[in-house]
């Protein structure tokens, strides 16, 4: 975000930046920020980077993400999402945040079809790849899920998320001390989301060790009384 606005200091009318922006507030929306904090302030900057270029693919697609995952417009979101990529075809988060939408409009297979092909586009990505075992868990293919979540550890040992749905795939699975075992795993890491405790809270409830899991509920609780913390 600093290194953007400074950029606009150089140059107040340079779209990109608007864009970049934009995409920051997406990133930060739901783990770290309000929905309703942020994912305003990225359709604003979003809107500024298309008043100075209207065929900027990147602000394009935070103006999807921004209809999709906060003002629930799929139509909207789809258009324009569809926009990005026919404008820059090869545009990585063009072809991820189309996916993404897809499960919202019932078309779950159809998103998973969509990030595959994004990772071919770029296969070192392990934020498709993370993608890509949510949606599978999503699907219920939990062996599938638990494949790609290792995949996307291999691109990116740091990666909170595919530890959470290694976990809930093998919680699926009724395996509650391995699911229990990987949430504990992401929650040390460096990028570990506080809220995300509310997991070892679901694997410890069916262990039944009642009393902890609702000591980090309560804890959890508390905190959302003092700072924002994701639901």
């Amino acid at each position: 975000m600093d290194l953007f606005q400074h950029a606009l200091l150089q140059d107040p009318g340079y779209a990109r930046a608007y864009a970049g922006i934009a995409d920051v507030w997406c990133n930060l929306a739901d783990d770290w920020v309000a929905p309703d904090e942020a994912y305003p302030m990225a359709k604003a900057a979003a809107q500024k980077a298309l008043q100075r270029d209207p065929e900027l693919a990147e602000a394009i697609t935070s103006l999807g993400k921004v209809l999709c995952w906060h003002e629930w417009d799929f139509s909207g979101a789809e258009r324009q999402l569809e926009h990005a990529v026919a404008l820059e075809s090869q545009l990585r988060r063009g072809t991820l945040c189309p996916g993404t939408a897809l499960p919202l409009v019932g078309r779950l297979p159809d998103a998973i079809d969509e990030l595959r092909k994004a990772i071919v586009l770029d296969p070192l990505s392990a934020e498709m790849s993370s993608w890509v075992a949510r949606f599978l868990l999503y699907s219920k293919d939990y062996q599938g899920a638990i494949t790609q979540g290792h995949k996307t550890l291999e691109l990116d040992e740091q990666s909170i998320r595919s530890t959470l749905y290694i976990g809930s795939a093998n919680l699926a699975l009724g395996d509650a001390k391995t699911a229990l075992e990987w949430y504990r795993r992401g929650q040390g890491m460096e990028r570990a989301v506080r809220s995300y405790d509310a997991h070892i809270a679901r694997a410890l409830a069916a262990l039944g060790e009642r009393d902890e899991a609702e000591a980090i509920l309560g804890r959890l609780d508390e905190e959302s009384r003092q700072h924002y913390v994701r639901s």
